[in-house]
């Protein structure tokens, strides 16, 4: 829905090349082949997040004129004085300029029920890439024993400035790729008998990392020594608009992924004879899994609504800590 009729279409750049190079090396002897592919995306749209804060929220954070919003909106009377300090201090936090809690940019309550949001952030876009190589050497030893070498590397890093969260200043990365080695012998023992050894190893990786811009104590926060700001929902913001507001880092993989290798080690014949193949032989594989999981270094803290965030009354039941 266009709210603004001047409102441009959001920025998208899809670009994708490579090329493959081959040929002998030693003629009719080795060979070689490689192959290189990248693309490279740019998303504005997918760097812009809608969400809902309280409809008379303004640039004034005061105690006084945050008190009037949570009566304007929810219709709580709130002593400006028994404003929790940090509830203070998180709303008049800033990134890059701007409110940390932004104030609405739909100003028409009718307008913003309609869309369910009145809000829009338009972040940095969203981003990934991705480069993937290949590289083949085959060398034929003899006219019964052939040696081919491959390898291939992948390499996909992507950045979303509300990958983690729907307010500015906790964007997310996620490094992701692989690199894969084989080693591969062909020997003809007779001309119904081919032995075949492999060697081949894997590396796979997948890491999501959120930025930080603030830490607990940065807004008066004690969360028993974590340093990790936490995921925050307001609850209710507007009791016109019946929306929710969550603020850091709210997504369960925000900082947490693996890193696997595997190797593996095969030796095997296959045996012609007369109508019937036979295939034996041996196979050895070790996989290495290692998870980092850093999401219980961040806490979860959740309140009915806004007026109760403004007091620092949490709702128990909702909200979680860990002792890191």
């Amino acid at each position: 829905t266009s709210i603004v009729a001047s409102q441009k279409v959001p920025a998208l750049h899809y670009n994708r090349f490579g090329g493959t190079v081959g040929g002998p090396i030693v003629k009719n002897k080795v060979f070689f082949f490689g192959s290189w592919q990248s693309h490279r995306v740019s998303d504005l749209l997918g760097g812009t997040s809608s969400i809902t804060v309280p409809q008379h929220l303004t640039d004034d954070r005061s105690a006084t004129a945050l008190a009037a919003v949570a009566q304007q909106d929810l219709g709580v009377t709130v002593d400006p004085a028994k404003i929790d300090p940090a509830a203070l201090k998180i709303m008049n936090m800033k990134v890059g300029g701007q409110y940390f809690v932004p104030s609405a940019n739909i100003l028409d309550p009718a307008v913003a029920k309609t869309l369910g949001y009145n809000v829009t952030l338009p972040g940095q876009a969203s981003t990934s890439k991705s480069d993937l190589a290949n590289a083949n050497i085959d060398y034929n030893w003899s006219d019964k024993e052939r040696l081919a070498v491959k390898y291939f590397y992948q390499n996909s890093p992507n950045y979303n400035p509300y990958g983690s969260s729907s307010v500015n200043g906790f964007g997310k990365t996620l490094l992701a790729g692989s690199q894969v080695a084989s080693l591969d012998n062909t020997t003809v023992l007779k001309p119904n008998l081919t032995w075949e050894n492999r060697a081949g190893f894997i590396r796979q990786r997948a890491y999501a990392s959120t930025l930080q811009p603030f830490t607990p104590s940065d807004a008066g926060i004690n969360l028993f020594g974590l340093t990790t700001f936490p995921g925050i929902n307001l609850g209710t913001t507007d009791n016109a608009l019946n929306r929710t507001l969550s603020i850091g880092p709210t997504s369960n993989f925000s900082n947490t992924g693996s890193y696997q290798n595997r190797w593996d080690f095969t030796s095997s014949a296959n045996w012609v004879t007369g109508r019937h193949t036979v295939y034996f032989g041996l196979n050895y594989n070790y996989t290495q899994l290692n998870i980092v999981n850093l999401n219980t270094q961040a806490a979860s803290l959740a309140f009915t609504n806004f007026s109760q965030f403004l007091l620092g009354s949490l709702n128990a039941s909702s909200s979680t800590f860990y002792n890191g």
